[in-house]
């Protein structure tokens, strides 16, 4: 397995009170998971701190003492309060690419826990009890891998179209210039009908959505950097109407206004 940079969308400095890293898996399983998290803190007794992100089209499957799960792509973004000192641990699913394990539109998934039986031979029970008995995060991948290996023996590899949908959305990740639904529609060659199709078979969420989300997620690269921001630049840059209108939509995605989670994301309020 190969280390990889952390991912984007994180919501705090980069002085919060967890460490985050990144392996990637190797053989057949690097054909469906980007890769394996680990994501350990140790607060002081009587502290917490609230992390939050916005999140990635992407199905994860997590070990965390007490609320192990499978999870399909969420809307709105993620929040969780830390304490004490704990560990999570999990792999994330390519997007477009988890169909093939779940055998079934991905949109009937969009915001829920599954038990791990769902993909693994393994409950969730049982998936923590073997895990919590393992003393360090590289102990927990490797057993992650064996289930997960032993899972995919019945998977088939991703259909022609699942590809094509992992395809889209990494050109909708990395073409910061795409807007609109319709200049992803005419970069593919596809009518706003398929491409809602095909996503929602195989991504979970409409175009639409992700787009935004990328769109959101390049605001809150800019938040948690050291660099002065120029708001109405950056609003029109990603294709706001106003400055105005991208603080509105982020708040309405977050709660808070940019501004606010630069001010507050260090300590944790």
């Amino acid at each position: 397995m190969t280390h990889n940079t952390s991912p984007s969308g994180l919501l705090s400095q980069p002085d919060r009170p967890f460490s985050l890293r990144t392996i990637r898996p190797t053989g057949r399983l690097a054909r469906f998971i980007d890769y394996f998290w680990i994501v350990q803190w140790q607060l002081p007794d009587g502290e917490s701190f609230v992390s939050e992100n916005l999140p990635h089209p992407c199905v994860h499957l997590v070990y965390e003492p007490g609320h192990s799960a499978l999870f399909g792509p969420i809307r709105g973004h993620f929040k969780k309060q830390l304490t004490g000192h704990s560990r999570a641990i999990g792999c994330r699913f390519k997007p477009g690419l988890f169909y093939a394990w779940l055998k079934r539109p991905l949109a009937e998934i969009t915001d829920k826990e599954l038990d791990t039986d769902t993909v693994l031979q393994v409950s969730n029970n049982l998936f923590e009890a073997e895990l919590n008995t393992l003393d360090t995060a590289e102990q927990c991948i490797e057993a992650f891998t064996t289930w997960l290996e032993q899972a995919m023996t019945g998977i088939k590899d991703p259909s022609a179209s699942a590809f094509f949908a992992h395809e889209i959305v990494l050109a909708m990740e990395t073409n910061h210039d795409w807007l609109r639904v319709e200049q992803v529609c005419e970069q593919f060659e596809l009518s706003n009908r398929q491409l809602e199709r095909l996503f929602r078979q195989h991504v979970g969420l409409t175009p639409k959505w992700v787009l935004r989300m990328y769109r959101l997620q390049q605001i809150a690269n800019e938040i948690v950097s050291d660099q002065p921001i120029q708001w109405a630049d950056l609003a029109c840059r990603l294709g706001y109407f106003d400055q105005a209108h991208c603080i509105r939509d982020f708040k309405k995605m977050t709660g808070k206004t940019p501004a606010s989670y630069r001010a507050s994301s260090s300590d944790g309020r």
